[in-house]
């Protein structure tokens, strides 16, 4: 998308460049440096003009961005080329299109190296590696990040920089838990800001210092941390990382069941928000403010000033896609909570739902992510053990061939190399089966979660079943449909209602049990259109029909599976009752919404139950 928003037309290229060469042509010798003087204020101009325009005119600053480069390249002038790239990278990063960006970091790298400006590198590559990092590639980060050090260390560079670049590696061994090895770089990161005298880089180093003792539970040197950072954003007047610093005292407070010290706190990092933010507002930290608040608030049983709150806080978090899923999730935690004390039992049920939905998405996605991390390393492990092997056997042959020359030394040779491989075997087959281990024990975690979710699949069928015999409703009047929709667009209040119709027809007449079931079937049900159908899983459930279905038999097949009464029953008869039309179908759908077979589940179950 981005390459049509900002080349220059071909056509366009030509007559520019006909110009250019027409002008030097017929200009006096001394004008025709003056010309290029011109083209190079015109690439600063335009690199300029793309960043002031960048919040307003995306595609506009896009376009000036890539006229920056272009220009450079005609000029053959590697030294502008570097900064357009490092611009357009920038423009790119600016507005979160994050892998897009880093092409151009590298070609600035390149440019830059071309013309021997050893001192840019590292800066870029700096750069370079917080875009790994914002891209959850923390080992793409961590070597780019190390490869910048090494330059700075051989220059004998010691600027803001290198000081931010330690701390950016800092935060990625806190990322890995890893917090000796975050404090060490953190302190270091501290040292030069000191040396050079730039608070708002050591207010950021005592706000991660901060988070550090948070972990560790160590709420005292945290907030000690925390308040230093704080006098100097208020010194540097950086509103921004106040903002954030507030909210992380705030959340010191609430913990120590402060609450009046803690309302203070998330109100003023809301305010510094408010102040650091001109033109775009980060609704993310917005939303996870007002889900502080919302907790506190639930915790002080003060329920009606919780709800509002994390109503604030849903809408900030679907205003953006900044961990909108984890937020939501706390979102609906927190009003499942509030609407279960008020005794609304429809509305607990709907958030728990949504709450389930969330949090079974998350973590089994989360655990399958680890379970194919680990089998990976596991398969590296033994390629490299049969690696290992070959050498070794190959070190055995040249000793052969020169037993006659040397005994004594072969047969030493022999002796050490036989106890090498000794311990690489042993070494290897200790991490293999680490590894083996690591993966069972996250599989049988699995098994467990997937236990959990059909108790409370469980829990929210009793819920539903409470709440109808509360309103006195039958399933066929539940399910009563009109053709209201029919000719029209549909507004938020039909596609919710048309969604909990659906649900229903789901959960409570199991159609989904149904083979031959498509969008046309449900669509005669409901007395409507497959359009709507469609539109409204795709909109509010963000997935497509078919998901939708298979997500229902998957969790039928499961409960069927856990039950003891259905022991005897084999996987072709399971996949059969929970509409699938083939086993390969249901194994595929299971693994898809699980993160592991219905085979292995079953076998798992049993052996718990044995055990």
């Amino acid at each position: 998308m981005l390459s049509c928003c900002y080349r220059i037309p071909s056509g366009i290229q030509a007559i520019f460049v006909y110009l250019l060469s027409a002008s030097c042509a017929f200009a006096e010798p001394g004008k025709i440096h003056s010309s290029y003087n011109s083209i190079d204020d015109s690439i600063s101009i335009l690199i300029n003009k793309s960043q002031e325009v960048l919040q307003k005119n995306e595609d506009k600053a896009f376009v000036l961005g890539q006229k920056a480069i272009d220009l450079a390249k005609r000029k053959k002038d590697d030294s502008h080329l570097a900064e357009a790239e490092l611009n357009m990278a920038k423009l790119i990063k600016g507005v979160s299109l994050q892998k897009k960006a880093i092409p151009h970091y590298e070609n600035a790298i390149k440019a830059y190296s071309r013309i021997s400006a050893l001192k840019k590198i590292p800066y870029v590559k700096g750069l370079l590696g917080r875009t790994h990092y914002a891209l959850g590639n923390y080992t793409g980060a961590m070597r780019e990040y190390m490869e910048a050090l090494t330059m700075y260390e051989e220059l004998d560079l010691e600027d803001e920089n290198l000081g931010w670049l330690l701390r950016y590696i800092g935060s990625v061994f806190n990322q890995e838990q890893d917090y000796n090895k975050a404090m060490e770089y953190y302190i270091k990161a501290l040292d030069v800001f000191k040396k050079v005298d730039d608070k708002d880089g050591m207010a950021s180093v005592y706000n991660t210092i901060g988070n550090v003792y948070l972990g560790l539970n160590k709420f005292n040197s945290a907030l000690k941390m925390y308040l230093k950072g704080l006098d100097l954003c208020r010194e540097t007047k950086h509103n921004y990382r106040a903002a954030i610093i507030n909210d992380n005292i705030g959340g010191i407070f609430r913990t120590k069941g402060n609450y009046v010290k803690a309302v203070e706190y998330y109100t003023a990092a809301y305010e510094y928000l408010i102040d650091s933010t001109k033109n775009v507002l980060d609704y993310s930290f917005i939303a996870q403010n007002r889900i502080n608040l919302g907790d506190l608030y639930l915790e002080k049983k003060e329920y009606n000033t919780a709800l509002n709150y994390y109503t604030v806080a849903e809408r900030m978090a679907n205003r953006s896609e900044k961990k909108r899923l984890m937020r939501l999730k706390l979102i609906y935690k927190g009003k499942y909570q509030v609407y279960e004390l008020l005794k609304n039992h429809e509305s607990a049920l709907y958030n728990y739902k949504l709450f389930r939905d969330l949090e079974d998405s998350l973590e089994g996605r989360s655990v399958v992510n680890l379970i194919n991390k680990l089998e990976s390393d596991y398969y590296a492990q033994k390629d490299l053990r049969k690696i290992d092997k070959l050498n070794a056997e190959k070190d055995v042959l040249a000793i052969e061939r020169e037993r006659e020359k040397e005994n004594t030394r072969r047969a030493w040779n022999w002796i050490i190399l036989l106890i090498l491989v000794v311990i690489a075997v042993i070494g290897f087959s200790v991490v293999i089966l680490n590894q083996k281990r690591k993966i069972e024990v996250a599989n049988a975690n699995l098994v467990g979660k997937n236990i959990e979710v059909v108790k409370s699949e469980q829990k929210i069928r009793e819920l539903a079943t409470a709440h109808s015999i509360a309103k006195g409703m039958e399933p066929e009047e539940m399910l009563r449909f009109d053709d209201k929709y029919s000719g029209s667009a549909l507004l938020m209040d039909q596609k919710e209602e048309l969604l909990n119709r659906i649900t229903r027809l789901m959960e409570e007449d199991k159609i989904f049990k149904e083979k031959d079931l498509t969008v046309v079937v449900v669509a005669k049900r409901l007395n409507t259109n497959k359009t709507y159908i469609s539109q409204v899983i795709n909109e509010q459930l963000n997935m497509n029909f078919s998901s939708y279905v298979n997500e229902y038999r998957v969790k039928e097949a499961r409960q069927i599976l856990t039950e003891k009464e259905s022991r005897h029953l084999k996987i072709e008869a399971i996949a059969g009752q929970a509409g699938f039309n083939s086993v390969s179908a249901f194994n595929n759908a299971y693994k898809k919404f699980t993160g592991i077979t219905p085979s292995f589940y079953l076998k798992s179950i049993l052996s718990r139950e044995n055990s």
